[in-house]
């Protein structure tokens, strides 16, 4: 049973990235764009978590805590990456804030509609967050594992 819960935990995961981000990953701002939206979802599932689980909130609490500690070089990169690449396009700052908000956005109604569409696979897969995350399966697989294609974009960018 607890392997089926991480499995599906990787399914909603890569498919809310692959929902969330166009296809074409050669450019460091869509590869950035995509991974960015994959560490916003890890953090709007587990606040989901905390919010609907509210015994067992602080297990949610220090797991995101644990996970922006573990992504923060990375999240501060693809920043800089998304800030840098919009202003090369000629696109404004203003515009991409906008982008950023709406993923955030659009990350928290994700996990909000898992929730909602089945609430007991959810709360198991809330409650599994623990071990998936000191074993680093699923979403806590190292984003260079997960995303190779994304990473190296992201990796080789100056």
């Amino acid at each position: 049973m607890r392997l089926k819960i991480f499995n599906l935990v990787a399914v909603f995961v890569t498919s809310w990235a692959g929902m969330v981000h166009g296809e074409d990953y050669s450019k460091p701002f869509d590869s950035a764009g995509f991974i960015y939206g994959q560490i916003n979802f890890v953090a709007a599932f587990l606040g989901e978590c905390a919010n609907y689980d509210k015994k067992n909130s602080a297990t949610y609490v220090s797991l995101f805590d644990q996970y922006s500690q573990e992504n923060k070089e990375l999240a501060d990169r693809i920043t800089t990456i998304m800030r840098t690449e919009q202003i090369r396009s000629g696109q404004s700052i203003e515009t991409l804030g906008k982008v950023l908000f709406d993923a955030r956005r659009l990350a928290a109604e994700t996990a909000a509609q898992m929730r909602r569409d089945d609430p007991k696979l959810f709360f198991d897969n809330c409650r599994a967050q623990p071990e998936v995350h000191k074993k680093g399966l699923a979403a806590y697989t190292p984003l260079h594992d997960l995303y190779p294609n994304q990473m190296r974009i992201i990796d080789r960018w100056k």
